[in-house]
């Protein structure tokens, strides 16, 4: 195994338990509100997106397969920026919503 293969399973470990983590919250929410017959659809979801996640991490893969030089690190920019897009939308998000997450 080469760093990079220990750098990629340590980083999906942190994303499982960080996944279970979320669950865990939204099921046990459900729980106190008592709407405990919606759980099923949380657990739905979180195999759905697992499922989801696992074909675009193929695509990407047969994708970033195809490219080289300059090619493949425009593609991992784009991917990189991306990520960037998506998480920065979500922290504002949260703090523009933060007081009815409270509630």
């Amino acid at each position: 195994m080469s760093a990079g293969d220990i750098s990629a399973l340590v980083l999906s470990l942190r994303e499982g338990i960080e996944m279970a983590l979320v669950v865990g919250i939204v099921v046990a929410y459900l729980g106190q509100i008592g709407a405990k017959g919606a759980r099923k659809w949380v657990w739905a979801g979180a195999v759905a997106a697992a499922g989801v996640s696992l074909l675009a991490l193929g695509i990407l893969n047969a994708l970033n397969a195809e490219f080289e030089g300059t090619t493949e690190q425009i593609f991992e920019g784009t991917t990189m920026l991306l990520a960037t897009f998506f998480l920065t939308w979500m922290v504002f998000w949260m703090l523009r919503n933060a007081r009815y997450l409270k509630s």
